[in-house]
């Protein structure tokens, strides 16, 4: 049962009873960034999800207002740097203009996703862009996917038909581990594999003008880019395979963790080492050779977790976890 059976997946509790914070939806972020043991520790960035799904929003109740929004945006943006699609669904307020504004949906960096009905028209709860509460009027959501009386499981092994737009975003998750599943090489690819879900949705007029947005518009405040298609996705990201840029996956940091000074192991000769903080910020950027084997002195950064990117003359850049 679901869109991609055979998946494997992990989980975060970011809440109690209904009602988080910010600091618990970060927590489980980070988390994710770096899935730890049940002790927090033994961070494996290897083990981080190609794509979160997240069937929440954070509330002013719950302490998110415009004070502190670029926070959890900037964490959403990080993850999406790292390589992680986030996924958010839109909310159930109703199609009206506007709709869309609660964190994270309404960010620029979360994959927004809407719902409609088996009569193939926009659900009545789904929530509508532009997001107004930041005065952007930024055009959400992205997609919309089925989310009107969708078939689940409960916990007592039970189906029950339930609605919401947080059905319709796993719809879109499961999607995302159909297209790596086609083409490994996708993973990581956040900025791709959005585009892919984009192109091959099925173009839909919205029923309603909103600022800055015309019903026949696409992307539109009602439907985004459109329907999802999972097939079309899926062929799309197949067609990729073979033109993708080579992608060098056997290389290793020695020791990991590592301090002040690391061993490199790579089959390559000359290669550009780019350094990434968890803000998605470029801390260090240093030709190095495969004989040259120690790495320069890093005592100039501060503790804690970075992203490692090989640059090959020639090749595109690209997030790998390592």
């Amino acid at each position: 049962m679901g869109v991609a059976p055979k998946s494997k997946w992990i989980g975060c509790r970011n809440m109690e009873r209904g009602n988080g914070a910010p600091s618990t939806y970060i927590e489980c972020f980070e988390f994710f960034l770096a899935p730890t043991d049940l002790e927090q520790r033994k961070p494996r960035i290897d083990l981080a999800p190609a794509v979160i799904n997240n069937s929440w929003y954070c509330s002013e109740e719950e302490g998110c207002d415009p004070s502190n929004w670029n926070i959890m945006e900037r964490v959403v943006s990080t993850l999406k740097a790292a390589g992680i699609v986030v996924v958010a669904s839109a909310g159930n307020n109703g199609n009206t203009c506007g709709t869309i504004a609660n964190p994270i949906s309404m960010f620029e960096s979360a994959f927004s996703v809407g719902s409609y009905a088996s009569n193939d028209t926009i659900s009545g709860f789904s929530s509508c862009g532009p997001v107004v509460v930041d005065s952007s009027l930024r055009i959400k959501p992205n997609i919309v996917a089925p989310g009107s009386e969708v078939i689940s499981q409960l916990p007592d092994l039970s189906y029950q038909a339930w609605s919401g737009t947080s059905m319709a975003g796993p719809h879109v998750a499961g999607v995302v581990a159909l297209m790596i599943s086609a083409n490994p090489s996708l993973l990581g690819q956040v900025e791709k594999i959005e585009s892919i879900l984009e192109q091959t949705a099925e173009p839909t007029p919205s029923l309603i003008t909103c600022a800055g947005s015309a019903p026949e518009d696409i992307p539109n405040i009602m439907y985004g880019y459109g329907k999802i298609n999972a097939l079309r996705a899926v062929l799309k990201a197949k067609s990729l395979v073979g033109n993708e840029d080579k992608t060098f996956k056997s290389w290793q940091v020695v020791p990991n963790p590592g301090k002040e000074l690391i061993s490199l192991n790579m089959p390559v000769t000359e290669d550009v080492l780019l350094i990434y903080n968890l803000l998605g910020q470029l801390v260090l950027s240093t030709p190095i050779s495969a004989q040259d084997g120690i790495l320069p002195d890093f005592t100039g950064l501060n503790s804690g977790l970075y992203h490692l990117i090989l640059q090959k003359s020639g090749y595109q850049t690209s997030w790998v976890k390592q």
